[in-house]
């Protein structure tokens, strides 16, 4: 029979040290959410041009990045290109340039879809007041189409939290990294998870619903 008994007094204990790698997840995750939007709508630009020499290089680097697994990529980041470059990358850096560009990869194509939303009397209209294409982008297109493209944004926001879990496999001091130093230390594997799955409940689940309260009400 089995006299497994919780106490959480072992996590109350660690708990400053738990809320460090809390910290430590969410900058990770806000970091790549910046970096990847802008090379994102960089990305999607590109996708948008008529031009080959253009879109041909943002498709192959789109093709590249969702195509292999981002621990993957991860790991020949934080390994392989130091003894490309001749220096050491810290955890955070790696961690950063990884997920970024990994997540710009499908931010890409929220832009890019945003952008084929607008209507081709837009451009027209812009065209007639001698608007260039930069002008018609950052003036006309992009504030239209930012409304549609913000439920897929925030989903999107969702998964990089996701993916900042594996940074603890380069020893970056985020959540999951800790927790898993806390079960060792005090041999408590339940409690530790179980908190660790509470932290992420607490920033996802919120975030879910108004994933869904977003596409409701752009929807309309």
């Amino acid at each position: 029979m089995n006299n497994f008994g919780w106490d959480f007094s072992s996590i109350w204990k660690n708990a400053p040290y738990l809320l460090r790698g809390f910290e430590g997840t969410l900058i990770l995750a806000a970091v790549c959410l910046v970096l990847g939007t802008l090379v994102g709508l960089l990305l999607g630009i590109a996708l948008s041009s008529n031009r080959k020499v253009v879109r041909l290089p943002a498709q192959g680097f789109i093709g590249i990045f969702r195509n292999t697994p981002s621990m993957v990529q991860l790991l020949w980041i934080y390994y392989a290109l130091p003894v490309l470059i001749g220096m050491q990358l810290t955890p955070f850096i790696a961690a950063v340039i990884a997920f970024s560009l990994y997540s710009a990869s499908y931010i890409a194509g929220i832009f890019k879809g945003g952008i084929a939303s607008i209507s081709k009397g837009q451009y027209e209209a812009a065209r007639s007041l001698a608007l260039s294409r930069w002008q018609t982008l950052r003036l006309v297109v992009l504030p239209q189409a930012v409304r549609k493209m913000i439920p897929p944004f925030a989903n999107q926001a969702m998964e990089i939290i996701k993916l900042t879990t594996i940074a603890s496999l380069i020893a970056y001091s985020e959540l999951v990294l800790n927790t898993k130093n806390v079960a060792d230390q005090e041999f408590r594997p339940i409690e530790a998870y179980t908190t660790l799955a509470i932290f992420f409940s607490l920033i996802l689940i919120p975030l879910a619903y108004l994933t869904l309260y977003l596409e409701r009400r752009f929807s309309k």
